[in-house]
């Protein structure tokens, strides 16, 4: 049965093992120093409990030995932070599982040598020291599992020679507990690799994904008539693209950190956008005029960014689209089907349509009055003059009621003057 060390391994590209691996090592090295100092304050402490009961030679020996392999320890992972040694994965794994062995041997001795001619109190803090320099191992060296399970494996060994030594039953049990707990953290370093590496692999899945999409949205930004967005927490452009600003009319530097509300002009739609951001909604084809431009007009689809690690100041991103010629053209048949296209009075749908608005608020419209006016003899005007006679004589007439309204001031703020048929006008005043 294949391990699951074994598939993962197996689903690393062979172009990637070294990468991974120097990674492995590089998230080591970070922590050697904190590594070196737990363990020179170990040594430190078995030192001082030893004295007076085991030679002070070999005592100085054991912790001249700790502080070489510390300081060893910490050189390899200077010069491989720094440059000074190449990097070569194997080698360097070597390395470091060489000098896992030095650390381990240096205190499985001590251990051996003194656990059985030292004081009960001593015999303690040596176990204690040992177990503590064991689950230490399991975290300062998870991703390099190897030196962990070397390290590990030769400490609980001379812990045990040692425990095996005294030969009391509360020391045989501890013995068991040891082995099995050293063997846990042991797995445990090699599970800690594992997901280190799933980890990696994928964030470099994702940043490559990351690189393709920004890719391909800067050549949809150069090849397509649309243009792409950003805006901060304060709803302030960034990264303004040429293309964009060309289409402004303004220069790059002038748009970047400017509001994006300020490029339209005021109203229901220019509101609803400033809602939209501030309260982080998407915005969905949404047509705002361009200020300072005529019949210009722009929809506006976007959602808000929750911060990435390409740019966390980007909390708003979107896609802007010039539909003048469409705005027009939907204005035109609007136009077309609520007013007349002779006189450019509303025509009797619109007519209907605001006299029921009217009549629905009663209140607000007490003083309504409704005037229907209808041109008498009309038909004898096309018939003696011409149909073109006829409709300019219409026109004179809807101008003629309309500046008769608009000059009696008796049309207030709801007057509506409109055309219902041939001869047929309506006011509402």
């Amino acid at each position: 049965m294949v391990s699951k060390h074994a598939v993962l391994r197996t689903g690393v590209p062979a172009e990637l093992r070294d990468w991974v691996d120097n990674r492995l090592i590089s998230a080591h090295i970070r922590i050697v120093k904190s590594m070196v100092l737990g363990g020179m304050l170990n040594a430190a402490m078995i030192a001082s409990c030893l004295l007076g009961e085991f030679p002070i030679a070999l005592i100085a020996l054991f912790f001249f030995s700790m502080f070489a392999a510390s300081l060893h320890r910490v050189w390899l992972a200077q010069g491989i932070a720094r440059g000074r040694r190449q990097r070569r994965p194997e080698k360097m794994l070597l390395a470091f599982q060489l000098n896992s062995l030095w650390l381990g041997l240096s205190f499985g001795i001590v251990t051996v040598l003194a656990m059985p001619q030292v004081s009960s109190g001593a015999q303690i803090l040596l176990a204690i020291c040992g177990v503590t320099q064991i689950a230490s191992a399991a975290y300062t060296v998870r991703t390099l599992p190897r030196s962990a399970a070397i390290y590990i494996g030769v400490q609980a060994l001379g812990l045990t020679i040692g425990l095996a030594a005294v030969g009391s039953w509360s020391a045989l049990a501890s013995i068991i507990v040891l082995v099995a707990a050293s063997g846990l953290l042991i797995r445990m370093a090699f599970v800690a690799r594992d997901l280190f590496i799933t980890r990696i692999l994928s964030d470099r899945e994702l940043a490559a994904s990351a690189r393709t999409v920004r890719l391909l949205l800067n050549e949809y930004e150069e090849s397509s008539s649309d243009w792409l967005f950003e805006l901060d927490q304060q709803g302030r452009l960034l990264g303004v693209s040429a293309r964009f600003a060309q289409a402004v009319g303004q220069s790059a530097n002038a748009l970047e950190g400017r509001p994006f509300e300020a490029l339209f002009e005021p109203g229901h739609s220019r509101e609803t956008l400033v809602e939209a951001l501030a309260q982080h909604r998407p915005l969905r084809d949404e047509v705002l005029p361009l200020a300072g431009r005529i019949n210009c007009w722009w929809s506006i689809s976007g959602r808000p960014c929750y911060h990435s690690n390409e740019d966390d100041r980007v909390a708003f991103r979107g896609v802007i689209s010039d539909v003048t010629t469409q705005h027009l053209a939907e204005s035109r048949v609007h136009h077309m089907a609520h007013y007349d296209a002779l006189t450019g009075l509303p025509n009797r749908a619109l007519f209907n349509q605001t006299l029921g608005e009217l009549l629905d608020e009663p209140e607000e419209n007490a003083n309504l009055a409704l005037m229907l006016i209808d041109v008498d003899h009309f038909k004898l005007v096309n018939d003696m003059y011409g149909h073109p006679t006829g409709d300019a004589f219409l026109r004179a007439i809807a101008e003629r009621i309309s500046a008769t309204v608009e000059d009696s001031g008796l049309g207030g703020t709801q007057q509506l003057v409109a055309r219902l048929s041939g001869d047929e006008f309506a006011i509402v005043v």
